[in-house]
């Protein structure tokens, strides 16, 4: 297991056994509580000064060291134990910091006689040298081999009842994937000491991470009556509330740490998810903003504030803030979502055309739904641009599954008959037909598309589709009233272009000013009407 997921687990291990024997341990106290409670920027502060002052003392520099070991930065650690070892090579820290710096240079005999060393120079009756070692080699994420557990071994038949010996011994088996030795160890660290809150914080995450949910919380819930100023347990119920989706829960318990921690910026970005998920849009802008007030430069709180601002529908700043996402984001990173995102923020506020290569390139990324092809062929429609409506329309009837929707399919025919593909408009108006025999407007420009194919009305090819649309149509003057003159105006015409084709000879003229006539009902004075009932008396 990596070093910085043991620090995470195990900060008691460093609180209860660090200060030992040291004559200010009252004041460096302040220090550890600081990492104890993930303050670090603090503690890293405190511990610098605390060397400063103390350049003689080779037991200061020896935890210095450790504080920076289990920060997971080996270089520091390594310089604070060499400042131990120049003040005092025989004290017992020295020794200890000595053996550390040989198992990092995977030294393990000189490590362990350093450690003898170490041991052999700590009082009788003592497990303070034990501990140490122990918890270095936690540290550093030896754990696969006993030699932690034999120093620890050795601590208890010393001392079989201190409970930093059982967290020690419970992070070694955590380390191991080994759940019952954990929980069976880390409790007894909690039986000796119930105000002990990282063994309950231990218990909780062995819990968690064997899905036992109810107990984890549990255990967490102990840790926080403990002590309820420490920042950990809180860390720990927000991440136990948010795997549950839990979010308000979560975001309670995510504040609070924070307030009794420091403001980092991915703490900070968590609690933005966190309010993002349980839909606090605005709180989670003025998140974002608070941070990008210090730090500018955070792109990901910029993509968060920007899907903020889509969720709350507010399509303007959501289009701001993804075109300042997008200008500093690493291209091959931005997501499906990312483009999907920029390109209906761009599309709702105003900016059709801009939006579409965005959509193109989400769908390019989506391989499970063409559906933003057809988004694309709608605004290419709106915007009159036949030629590339058609193709972006055909583009996600060949590829999807499910074809175009109604709508699609009308908007693919009007876009034919717009470009003047009228062969093409007339089938494709037939199909929406076939699916929708009772769509009226379909019908009409089925029989406009035919009208200008057969244009001399040698065929009468529009009269059967718009004798079907005065029928749909009937009653609903108001809303279709130059539709149906235009439909009255074709059977009317058609007529009068049949009057020497025999069958129609005794019966053209009637039938004709039948439709001049309906025109005149529903358009009194209609110049044409009247012209031409003039003209077949």
């Amino acid at each position: 297991m990596k070093a910085t997921t043991i620090n995470k687990i195990f900060h008691s291990l460093f609180v209860l056994l660090l200060f030992v024997g040291i004559a200010n341990a009252q004041d460096i106290q302040k220090g550890v509580r600081m990492y104890e409670t993930d303050q670090f920027s603090a503690a890293k502060q405190y511990f610098l000064d605390l060397a400063g002052a103390n350049q003689k003392n080779a037991e200061v520099m020896y935890y210095v060291g450790e504080f920076y070991l289990k920060m997971g930065n080996k270089d520091s650690a390594k310089i604070f134990f060499e400042n131990a070892i120049k003040i005092d090579d025989d004290n017992m820290y020295s020794l200890v910091g000595s053996g550390v710096i040989a198992l990092m240079n995977d030294e393990q005999e000189k490590a362990k006689k350093q450690f003898k060393e170490a041991i052999s120079n700590t009082p009788k009756k003592t497990i303070l040298s034990y501990l140490r070692i122990a918890d270095c080699y936690l540290a550093l994420g030896l754990t696969a081999n006993d030699d932690a557990i034999e120093y620890l071994n050795k601590a208890r038949d010393i001392d079989r009842k201190n409970p930093r010996l059982y967290d020690i011994m419970a992070g070694i088996y955590f380390a191991r994937n080994d759940g019952s030795k954990a929980i069976e160890n880390f409790q007894k660290a909690v039986d000796f000491d119930r105000s002990y809150v990282m063994g309950h914080v231990g218990k909780g995450r062995v819990y968690n991470r064997t899905r036992n949910l109810g107990a984890a919380e549990s255990a967490f819930v102990d840790a926080n009556n403990a002590d309820l100023t420490h920042s950990i347990p809180y860390k720990e119920l927000a991440e136990l509330y948010y795997g549950q989706r839990k979010y308000e829960k979560a975001i309670t318990n995510l504040k609070k740490y924070i307030e009794l921690s420091e403001e980092t910026v991915p703490v900070k970005t968590q609690l933005v998810r966190y309010l993002y998920l349980n839909k606090n849009y605005a709180e989670a802008v003025e998140v974002c903003d608070k941070i990008l007030s210090n730090q500018p430069d955070a792109n990901e709180i910029v993509q968060l504030k920007a899907y903020a601002y889509y969720s709350m529908e507010d399509y303007t700043n959501a289009a701001k803030t993804f075109e300042t996402y997008f200008a500093k984001a690493d291209q091959s990173k931005l997501s499906r979502i990312d483009y999907e995102y920029y390109a209906v923020s761009l599309n709702k506020s105003g900016k059709e055309m801009e939006s579409i290569p965005f959509y193109l390139k989400a769908q390019e990324l989506d391989t499970t739904s063409f559906d933003m092809y057809g988004t694309v062929g709608d605004i290419y429609f709106k915007n009159n641009k036949w030629i590339d409506a058609i193709e972006s329309y055909k583009m996600k009837g060949a590829k999807s599954d499910k074809g175009l929707s109604m709508k699609e399919n009308y908007n693919l025919a009007f876009a034919y008959y717009r470009n003047g593909n009228l062969e093409l408009a007339d089938v494709t108006f037939g199909a929406v037909i076939e699916k929708n025999p009772e769509l009226a407007l379909a019908h009409f420009w089925r029989a406009r598309s035919n009208s200008q194919i057969d244009s001399t009305l040698e065929t009468g090819a529009a009269k059967p589709h718009y004798e079907k649309f005065v029928e749909l149509t009937a009653g609903q003057v108001d809303k279709y009233k130059n539709q149906i003159i235009e439909a009255y105006t074709y059977l009317g015409a058609y007529y009068i272009a049949k009057k020497d084709v025999p069958e129609f000879k005794s019966t053209w003229k009637d039938s004709s000013k039948v439709y001049w006539n309906k025109i005149l009902e529903i358009d009194p004075g209609n110049k044409q009407a009247e012209e031409v009932l003039k003209s077949i008396k």
